[in-house]
């Protein structure tokens, strides 16, 4: 039924695939377990086997269902740190009066982060089926380690109104009110270590496109002044593991508790804000300074530096106390830019 050729340039090498497709159509004459056996394909002198393939024949079509629960991730597979976006959705073919949470899924194993979604109801094709389906709960998921992890099911409770076959004398069918308990099923979400190779010393732990801007309030300060940096990291990643980095590592400066704020977007993307003070104790100059920060890019497969340039700070001056003066002891005195100048 088809051909189709391929061809890529992988590590200085050409590699050319080429697809062949054949299609054999089946019928069934009785209802039960087929079994496709012995599919081999002989290709350039070599045999080639297929597993057995097993097929379950019903006697009659299953019945779609009137009111679904059905969970949907956004990737069926992710890598350590990565965001996993997980959308519980009710789908239903008749009218549905009210939808409680009966029991919520617990996702225990991952970093998770709930996000209110507007529940817009939409028509879509489900199974050959026409729904109209709603979100019901939202979730994004971090995992810590690599290996196979389960997206656990919501169980809803839904209320609904069934159309009778019967008729009055208006014409107008009876109908209803009922309820019933919908369960999603489970979802398995394989999840890989980063890549070993090329780890940059500097990587923060951080997966997906990341923007990182350091501001600094000015350059050049006076003994026990404050210098105060502001670091704004926004991305993908799981920030809330992302701690504070040392931006001023100097034995003349003292470094203070670094509040932080997290701030997370209708996007999915979180933005967090460090704000930090340094002083410094003594005067000293620092040469222009480039701060790098890497971050693991899952569409490029590649770990990506992003450089920002601190530039040079200043701190003049120094403390002198004056000795005391018979019972009279002077405050310390600070010289100041000016005074230095």
């Amino acid at each position: 039924t088809g051909i189709s050729t391929r061809t890529s340039y992988i590590n200085g090498r050409l590699s050319v695939e080429r697809s062949i497709s054949i299609t054999y159509e089946m019928i069934a004459n009785k209802s039960g377990k087929k079994y496709l056996k012995n599919i081999n394909v002989e290709l350039n002198g070599s045999k080639i086997k297929h597993p057995t393939v097993r097929i379950i024949v019903l006697k009659t079509a299953r019945r779609a269902k009137d009111i679904m629960a059905v969970a949907i991730t956004d990737k069926e597979s992710a890598f350590v740190g990565e965001s996993i976006i997980v959308r519980y959705y009710l789908y239903n073919k008749i009218q549905v009066n009210t939808t409680d949470i009966k029991r919520f899924p617990k996702l225990s194993k991952f970093l998770k982060r709930y996000h209110q979604e507007k529940m817009r109801a939409e028509r879509v094709q489900y199974n050959g089926e026409i729904y109209t389906r709603r979100i019901i709960y939202t979730a994004q998921l971090f995992a810590e380690k690599a290996g196979s992890y389960k997206i656990d099911p919501i169980t809803l409770n839904v209320q609904f109104t069934k159309r009778s076959s019967r008729y009055n004398n208006l014409g107008f069918g009876f109908g209803k009110s009922r309820s019933k308990s919908v369960t999603s099923k489970p979802i398995l979400i394989d999840v890989k270590a980063l890549p070993i190779d090329n780890v940059p010393p500097h990587f923060t732990g951080l997966v997906g496109t990341h923007d990182f801007k350091l501001q600094l309030n000015k350059n050049k300060f006076v003994v026990n002044e404050p210098i105060e940096m502001k670091l704004t990291v926004l991305g993908e990643g799981a920030l809330e593991l992302y701690e504070s980095p040392k931006i001023l590592e100097n034995p003349e400066v003292e470094r203070f508790d670094t509040n932080s704020d997290l701030v997370i977007g209708s996007d999915f993307t979180g933005t967090k804000t460090f704000n930090m003070t340094y002083l410094g104790r003594e005067s000293f100059d620092s040469v222009s300074k480039v701060m790098p920060f890497s971050y693991f890019d899952t569409k490029k497969m590649e770990y990506v530096t992003v450089n920002l340039d601190l530039g040079s700070i200043t701190v003049a001056g120094s403390q002198q106390v004056v000795r005391s003066q018979g019972n009279k002891v002077n405050e310390p005195q600070v010289n100041t830019v000016e005074d230095i100048v």
